[in-house]
């Protein structure tokens, strides 16, 4: 999921002109809450890649290792018992910072004449 998260992050511009069929020039605008976005989203992908490496860490019998050598890391389950909590943080945080780059967007002046209106 997270890897999806970076390729559509990575492509948003193709994917909002595909969308609005080109007439929209704003979808070319970046604002601050990007920086963000990817730094919430590579934590992510960070968080289920060392849930994937926990997992293969308490299945190393199953991997070819001795058993008795496995045995003593069976006990390593912080990842498997608190992976909810520890992607749930990051979740919220990213539709909070989504949330607030569409208001940031929403309420941005327009970039056409704002020099030329500007009182001097």
């Amino acid at each position: 999921m997270p890897l999806q998260l970076l390729f559509l992050l990575k492509h948003r511009m193709a994917f909002a002109v595909f969308l609005t069929r080109g007439r929209s020039p704003s979808v070319f605008e970046k604002n601050y809450a990007e920086g963000p976005l990817h730094f919430l989203v590579l934590t992510l992908a960070l968080i289920d890649f060392f849930a994937l490496m926990e997992n293969f860490l308490r299945n190393l019998e199953h991997l070819g290792i001795n058993e008795e050598t496995a045995k003593v890391f069976w006990e390593v389950t912080f990842f498997y018992d608190y992976f909810a909590y520890l992607k749930s943080v990051p979740m919220l945080l990213c539709v909070a910072v989504l949330y607030i780059g569409f208001i940031a967007r929403r309420n941005a002046p327009l970039q056409v004449g704002y020099l030329e209106s500007a009182p001097k």
